[in-house]
Formats: structure tokens, C-alpha cells, sequence
């Protein structure tokens, strides 16, 4: 028995050989055999189970950074980490049923390359192993593949933070049900363990051993010259160049411990000596790697640049029908037969692998700062937002799209002030678009109640606001903006957005202040602390990004909120004037970390006369 009359259907019946029962129960009448319910057929998973020992890899001309530093060429030999591999043969070999476990650590820190190694060495201990990704069967994705055999299973899960828990619980527990009594093991790999995974693992602790996350760092500073110097020579010899000593820059032994960046560092350097050109700073290494890469491209530069975009922003597809379709609506050609040779015409220069379909600029980082570079133009800006929009309309269809533009953008907006402002903007156009990233905390399926309330609350004020004058729908707006930022959970993307939200209060309190200073100063003043606060906490940077920053983050918006509570201050002492002190004290702490000295002790200065010349007879406030 199957129905699935109609495409858009929330569920369906199908009779299973296993009688097994997933979802909440619904009553039938009179059926012969097993039942199993599936809420939502159009979302599914696929596991490709491994023939061989070597995994997923792809051949690409020598020069592009993108497949050198790609974890899946492998260029660079894999370096062993004792720790952790013994960590993961030790949970493989324990004697639980089935057992899952997350690896975990900021991009480029070697989760792939480690899973790949454990991978290789579990298949060849006899081990079935499969990639498992997200499938759609609504675009043509199949059911999971199955072990008719008796070996032990182990499942690997990457992005595993943009699964979302309902679908990792379904995963996890078809598993449990398929290969009962042998050995099932399931690695997740993520860049977090914040709220995501405390939901996900409540979720998965009632139907496996959930294993305490296995935090991946960086290098050893003792390690950093070695690993440098066989990245050197496994570049030196893909590109078929003479070997010779490149040292090590000194300002890496300050700022990369992750392998990602040192694997740039190396690149770029032996790319420069190649060339008789100056080696870039670790500031310009992604522009200068990714120069390299446009030039890859050669005289289809333009073309596959915006290929590159949509690829890189919502790829990789399952389909090419579903790539050319996205192609289309970006406008990057005008019908079918255009969007099939531009399609052809990126793989070429980018093999995608099993299943994919326009596959994204790798690694991660280059994707991102790829990403932003596109992003100074305003036309791909207004693109972005425009495509979200249109996707959003059939969110369920298009949810591994829509949960990869947000983690892409929240990635990128923490190095590039410039997609900050794209999210502010996807934020206003379709205020749930926070929700597609998983990693995020929230996810649709288990917080449906916290969109509808989110969505309600966005349709009230907008409903309020008709035919009110400009500054009340502004004012309307704030509001909502800052409930709105007060709802968010923490979490990487998360936390990006609500502080691009308080910038945009920032922006709007602006505004609204020079229509009304009396109402919207001290509203201004109070988020551009408030912006300033969540810029100097964000701890999303690495080393290497901090490194490369000129000044704190939260600098400028501190410098305007003394101006502002001066500017209060001078009319009303007796409400701002310790506010004052305190914005001068922040600001002050700022320049410190900047090694802003002289600034620094001036407005200390000017911060104990104010206490001073104004300090209450009572208790200080």
C-alpha cells in the first residue's frame, strides 16, 4: 500500500518488510504487513556506500587553488593526530549497538581529512562505509541505500549542523531498524557544538549512545614548520615545479594553527615564488589565491564567475534540471540550451562528485571570501536577497539551498562587513530565513511554534503600520527588529544576525533622531553600545583573522555612542551622565586593545574628571 497521489502531500503510507513505525500514529483500517509512516516526503537522505578504500575525490588542472587545497585532492600528505584517531578507533571497537559521535572545530582545522583517514582504515578493517547527504525526493534523490550483508556500518554526516535534528533522528533511527544486531556507527562532523547539538543529541540519546563531542584544534606550535615545509613540497610537486626551500613567514607562527590557513600560506608562497612576485601578507591571502583562481578561468572569467556564485551560495544541486532552473532565475542565462552549456562549462573546470550538481568553490574559506568578494557589487547583493525570496516560497523543496546560503552568508558576514548588510536585507525580505540555518540552534521541523510566532509578530507590525507616517512605520519596524533580536537563540549564524538587526536599529535610530532627538538619541546611543558589545564579543574569528584586523571591531560604534551620550549629557546630566563615564570607559578598553595609547589616556582622563566634577553626594550610581 503507497499513497502519494499528490506531489506536495505531508505524508504518506508505503508497506516495509520490517514493520517499522516512525512519526506520530495514525489509525487505519485493515493492513496486511509492516507500516511505516513518513512525514513529508519530499525530504530524505542518501547514503553512498564506499566500493573501495579511496573515497570521493576529482581531477582538476594543476593551477587552481580551489583543487589544491581542496581536502578531497588530498595534495598535502595527511598528517596523523594520535589523539584523535585513537579517540575514534576506540569508540568504533567499543561494544555498544550503535553509537554516534561529533567531531567538531572552526573550518579548515582538518575535520575532513581526519574523517576521510578513519574512513580508509575502518573500510579496510572490513567496515561498510557510507557519505551519507541530504536528499529530495521531490528533485529525484532515492531512498538510502541498504547493507544486505552482515558487516558493521559506519556513517559519515558532514555539515552535519545544517541537518537539522528531525532529519538526523529519522537517519539515525532507519539505521538502528536496518542493521539491527550489527555494529552501526554514525560520525558527525560540524564547526559547533553550541545549542544545535545540545538539541540533536537530547533527540538521538533515546535511540543511540550518544559519545561526548571530540573537540578537533590546530596545530602545535612545535609542529608548525614541519607541516609548513610538507605543504611546500606537495605543491612544489603538483605543479611540477624544481624543489627549493620556501621558509616559513613569521607572522604564521602568530596567527595559523589551523592547517587550512597554513595550506594557504604555503600555497601562496610557493605561487609567488614561482612568479618573482612579493609573497602576499596573510591579510591578502584569500585575494591573492582567488586572482589565481579567476585566471583559471581564462576567457570564460565572466561567465563563470557568476556560475560560481549561485554554485558557491546554493549548490551543490541533485539535479542538473534543478541547477539550470537556478541558473535561470539568476539570471545568469537566458533559457534551457544557454543554462546547459553554462552548466557544462563549470564542470569542466569543477568534477563535481556522486550527486552533485554545480559544485561550490572549496574549501569552505575560499567559497566564503569568494562569496564576499561578489558581494561588493550591488546588483549580486540584490540578487541574493531576490533568490532567497523566490525560494523561500517552496521552503520544504528547497531547504538544502536555503540552509547553505545562510550558513555561507553567516560565515562570511563575521570577516566582511559588506554581507553583513546582505543579511540585514534577507533578514527584512523574509524574516524566517534566520531559521534555514540549523547550525543556528533553531530549525523548522522541531520549532515550527517559534517561526509561527516570529511570522505572526513580522504580520501584526506590518499591519499596524499601514498608512502610518514614515517615522511610526520606522518606529514600528524598530521594535520589531529589536524583539526580534531578542528572541534569537546563540549560535554562530545566530549571533551574526542579531547583530547585523541592532546595526540596522543602529541605521534607523539615526534617522529617527534627526526627526526627533528628544525620543531617539537615547535609543541610538543604547544600540550603538549594544552593537559595539556584540562586534568585540565575537568569537567566531580565528587567530589568523584577528590578526589581520586593524582595529577592534566594535570601535566605530563606540566612538559614536560617546558622541551621542555627550551630546545627552550636555541636556540632561542627571540621566546620562554616568552613562557617559561608562561609553568612555568601554571606549577607552577598546583603544587599549588597539595599543591606541594616547587616545586611550585622554579620555581616561577625561572619564575621572567627569566622576569627579560630578559625583553625588550618596553612593555612586
Amino acid at each position: 500500500m503507497h499513497r502519494d497521489n499528490n506531489p506536495q502531500a505531508l505524508w504518506s503510507i508505503q508497506n516495509t518488510v520490517d514493520g517499522v513505525v516512525t512519526g506520530p500514529v495514525v489509525q487505519a483500517g485493515s493492513i496486511d504487513g509492516g507500516v511505516r509512516i513518513v512525514l513529508n516526503p519530499a525530504e530524505d537522505y542518501v547514503l553512498e556506500f564506499r566500493a573501495d578504500s579511496a573515497g570521493a575525490s576529482r581531477r582538476l588542472a594543476r593551477d587552481s587553488p580551489s583543487y589544491l587545497l581542496d581536502a578531497r585532492s588530498a595534495v598535502v600528505p595527511y598528517r596523523a593526530r594520535s589523539r584523535e584517531q585513537e579517540r575514534l578507533r576506540t569508540w568504533r571497537n567499543n561494544s555498544d549497538e550503535l553509537s554516534v559521535l561529533l567531531v567538531y572545530g572552526p573550518g579548515g582545522h582538518g575535520k575532513t581529512r581526519l574523517a576521510a583517514h578513519f574512513a580508509k582504515e575502518s573500510f579496510d578493517l572490513g567496515w561498510a562505509v557510507a557519505d551519507a547527504s541530504r536528499g529530495n525526493r521531490r528533485s529525484g534523490g532515492s531512498l538510502a541505500h541498504r547493507v544486505t550483508d552482515d558487516r558493521p556500518v559506519l556513517v559519515v554526516v558532514d555539515y552535519a549542523d545544517r541537518w537539522g535534528d528531525a532529519r538526523l533522528a529519522e537517519m539515525v533511527e532507519q539505521l538502528a531498524a536496518e542493521h539491527r544486531g550489527a555494529p552501526t556507527r554514525v560520525l558527525l562532523l560540524a564547526r559547533s557544538a553550541d545549542q544545535w547539538w545540545h538539541t540533536v543529541a537530547s533527540t538521538l540519546d533515546l535511540q543511540a549512545v550518544v559519545e561526548t563531542p571530540l573537540q578537533l584544534g590546530g596545530f602545535a606550535t612545535t609542529d608548525l614548520h614541519t607541516a609548513y615545509a610538507e605543504a611546500i613540497e606537495a605543491f612544489q610537486r603538483e605543479l611540477q615545479l624544481s624543489r627549493s626551500t620556501v621558509p616559513m613567514p613569521e607572522d604564521i607562527e602568530d596567527s595559523a594553527n589551523s592547517p587550512l590557513e597554513l595550506h594557504m600560506a604555503a600555497l601562496a608562497a610557493t605561487c609567488a615564488s614561482r612568479e618573482h612576485l612579493p609573497r602576499p601578507t596573510q591579510r591578502d591571502l584569500s585575494q591573492f589565491l582567488l586572482h589565481r583562481e579567476r585566471r583559471y578561468w581564462a576567457d570564460q572569467a565572466p561567465l563563470i564567475e557568476q556560475v560560481a556564485l549561485i554554485a558557491t551560495m546554493f549548490g551543490p544541486f541533485e539535479t542538473a534540471a534543478t541547477a539550470r532552473s537556478m541558473l535561470r532565475a539568476a539570471r545568469v542565462t537566458g533559457n534551457e540550451a544557454e543554462a546547459d552549456r553554462a552548466l557544462r562549462a563549470y564542470q569542466r573546470l569543477y568534477p563535481p562528485a556522486p550527486r552533485e550538481v554545480l559544485s561550490p568553490i572549496r574549501p569552505d574559506r575560499l567559497g566564503e571570501d569568494f562569496t564576499a568578494s561578489m558581494m561588493t557589487l550591488p546588483l549580486n547583493a540584490e540578487l541574493i536577497v531576490e533568490l532567497v525570496a523566490q525560494l523561500d516560497q517552496d521552503r520544504d523543496a528547497n531547504w538544502p539551498s536555503l540552509a547553505r546560503c545562510m550558513a555561507v552568508l553567516g560565515a562570511a558576514g563575521h570577516r566582511h562587513e559588506q554581507v553583513e548588510a546582505v543579511v540585514v536585507e534577507v533578514c527584512t525580505r523574509v524574516p524566517h530565513s534566520v531559521l534555514y540555518d540549523a547550525g543556528g540552534a533553531w530549525s523548522l521541523h522541531s520549532h515550527r511554534e517559534s517561526l509561527a510566532v516570529v511570522e505572526r509578530q513580522f504580520t501584526t507590525v506590518l499591519g499596524a503600520t499601514t498608512g502610518a507616517s514614515d517615522s511610526d512605520r520606522a518606529a514600528a519596524y524598530a521594535e520589531f527588529l529589536a524583539v526580534y533580536a531578542g528572541q534569537l537563540p546563540h549560535g554562530d549564524v545566530l549571533d551574526l544576525v542579531r547583530r547585523t538587526l541592532v546595526w540596522e536599529l543602529v541605521r534607523i535610530f539615526r534617522r529617527l533622531s534627526d526627526q526627533d532627538a528628544a525620543s531617539y538619541l537615547p535609543m541610538l546611543a543604547t544600540a550603538l553600545s549594544v552593537l559595539s558589545q556584540l562586534k568585540s564579543q565575537d568569537n567566531s574569528l580565528n587567530s589568523a583573522e584577528r590578526a589581520v584586523i586593524e582595529q577592534p571591531p566594535g570601535l566605530e560604534p563606540a566612538r559614536e555612542a560617546v558622541r551621542v551620550y555627550r551630546r545627552l549629557a550636555r541636556t540632561d546630566p542627571g540621566t546620562y551622565l554616568w552613562k557617559l563615564i561608562d561609553a568612555l570607559g568601554w571606549l577607552a578598553d577598546l583603544l587599549a586593545e588597539a595599543e591606541q595609547s594616547d587616545e586611550e589616556i585622554s579620555l581616561r582622563l577625561e572619564q575621572l574628571d567627569l566622576a569627579r566634577q560630578h559625583r553625588p553626594s550618596g553612593p555612586t550610581p
